[in-house]
């Protein structure tokens, strides 16, 4: 579906479980939407919760990386394998996705990597059971970060943020209306930068519930409730 597509085009992927010897190279601006039967005339036919459009990398190679503003929407990204970026879907060279209703699920080498002067739009997400050789067992965020309406459940990482781990001072996060639970390594690091988090319930996570390193963090309307630590402040972090 990518080979065959034109720049700003839309194509639609039938229902299935697709295994991949090798990564999905997406670097055209396309929009690429899961959840097809075949016989659909509208985008809106589909029903991408029922007819489950799978990216499966087999255990053995990363299944997206994405260097163009595309959208992908409506998949199951599983079974990915990176000793490196992220294993899901790694966002690089300055692109811009937009990525809903897609479910990252056993990823071994995280779920997304989010590069140097990416933009990334996350809506109606799900991260489960992602795990990380180092940091950010569901998402590694480097620059900027829009997650919404998403949940986090049982992702772990060999050293912090099974989670969501925010580094480096040119990274900011916006995670408004997300629920963590029963993670390990702590549910969201922030380190030298200024992330706002609304709207969000963490429960139930291992560790600690927000690590700060550095950073200034703005929380509202958030429930903190049951995490090993529920908010833990390095280095003349603030919250506001």
């Amino acid at each position: 579906a990518v080979d065959a597509a034109c720049g700003d085009s839309e194509s639609w992927v039938k229902t299935g479980r697709y295994r991949l010897t090798s990564h999905i190279d997406i670097n055209k601006t396309i929009s690429l939407y899961g959840g097809f039967q075949g016989h659909e005339s509208d985008r809106r036919e589909r029903n991408w919760e029922k007819q489950t459009t799978i990216i499966d990398g087999d255990g053995k190679v990363q299944c997206v990386h994405v260097s163009a503003d595309a959208t992908i929407d409506g998949f199951i990204i599983t079974n990915g394998y990176s000793s490196e970026e992220s294993s899901g879907i790694s966002i690089n060279n300055g692109a811009s996705p937009r990525v809903e209703n897609v479910t990252f699920y056993r990823n071994d080498g995280g779920g997304v990597w989010n590069g140097y002067n990416c933009s990334s739009v996350f809506r109606n997400c799900a991260f489960i059971e992602n795990v990380s050789n180092g940091w950010g067992g569901a998402i590694m965020n480097v620059y900027t970060l829009t997650i919404s309406n998403s949940r986090f459940l049982r992702n772990n990482a060999r050293y912090d943020g099974g989670e969501i781990y925010n580094w480096t001072e040119d990274s900011s996060a916006y995670i408004v209306n997300c629920i963590f639970t029963d993670n390990a390594k702590g549910a969201i690091v922030n380190y030298n930068n200024q992330p706002i988090i609304t709207n969000c319930t963490i429960v139930g996570n291992q560790d600690f519930g927000i690590a700060n390193h550095n950073a200034q963090l703005t929380v509202s309307n958030t429930i903190l409730w049951g995490n090993q630590e529920e908010i833990v402040n390095h280095d003349n972090s603030l919250i506001s």
